[in-house]
């Protein structure tokens, strides 16, 4: 089912066809570096409106369109392009279970 994503924990499966359409494109590890230092904020109020405004600034910093920086967000976090509303699925995950989601994805394109 499409929110079997949040109670896996760590361990996130991965819809190879969704990896190859939104994390194996140039420049994403960068993006989710930027993505992670955002996350990382220790202020960041972790509730979806605040996750949502200051994920907004990311495109914005990378001259990108914001799908494709939400959508690799997306695949990291849930493992497929499609998945709830993406900040409320962060806010649920939590700030740790997100950050570590983030950062198995990045070590899967090194």
């Amino acid at each position: 089912p499409m929110t079997a994503f949040l109670f896996s924990g760590t361990k996130v499966s991965y819809d190879e066809k969704s990896v190859e359409k939104c994390l194996r494109k140039p420049d994403i590890d960068k993006v989710l570096s930027c993505c992670l230092a955002v996350l990382a904020t220790a202020d960041l109020t972790w509730e979806h409106a605040a996750l949502e405004e200051a994920l907004r600034s990311v495109p914005e910093q990378m001259d990108l369109k914001p799908k494709v920086v939400f959508q690799a967000i997306r695949v990291a976090v849930c493992g497929n392009m499609v998945s709830p509303p993406l900040f409320e699925s962060l806010e649920l995950l939590g700030r740790e279970q997100t950050i570590t989601r983030i950062k198995a994805a990045s070590e899967l394109l090194d």
